[in-house]
């Protein structure tokens, strides 16, 4: 496993509570560092489970491709996937996906590049990071940022 989730595309600087580049929220990203291992297992399990169900939205994986043991990981394979597009962003998709042992889903048959592929991989990740912040955060977060509403309607 790698040591931090970080791609050094962190949006949190910016204000966001999920970062768009690992998917970690943000007090995982600032407190990385100082988290014990069970810490950190944990996180980088919901990011796989995540990422997983992300992958599972758009590919089909062969049982061959598991076998071989290609696929360790599903940031092995969306690595993998990414590795194919530096090499040849304009190769045809199904070769990519044949040559690996994938394919994709009936309903997604309408994504024509590789490149379009990763991103609505990365999106549905992303997606799904912020919805389980929500259910995780949402409540205690919204009660900090809602200014008072007694306040603001005149009462005590």
């Amino acid at each position: 496993m790698k040591r931090t989730p970080c791609i050094g595309v962190c949006s949190t600087t910016y204000g966001d509570f999920v970062c768009r580049g690992c998917k970690r929220f943000a007090h995982e990203v600032v407190g990385w560092n100082q988290f014990t291992e069970d810490q950190r297992a944990t996180a980088w399990e919901r990011l796989s489970v995540l990422l997983e169900q992300s992958i599972q939205d758009y590919l089909l994986i062969s049982a061959r491709r598991r076998s071989r043991g290609r696929y360790e990981s599903p940031h092995e394979l969306l690595e993998c996937l990414k590795s194919e597009l530096q090499e040849d962003p304009s190769q045809d998709l199904q070769t990519c996906l044949g040559r690996l042992n994938l394919a994709t889903h009936a309903p997604h048959s309408s994504i024509q590049s590789l490149n379009e592929l990763v991103l609505a991989i990365e999106n549905a990740f992303l997606m799904r990071s912020e919805a389980n912040y929500e259910h995780s955060y949402s409540t205690s977060l919204n009660a900090a940022l809602r200014p008072n509403r007694q306040s603001s309607l005149g009462g005590d």
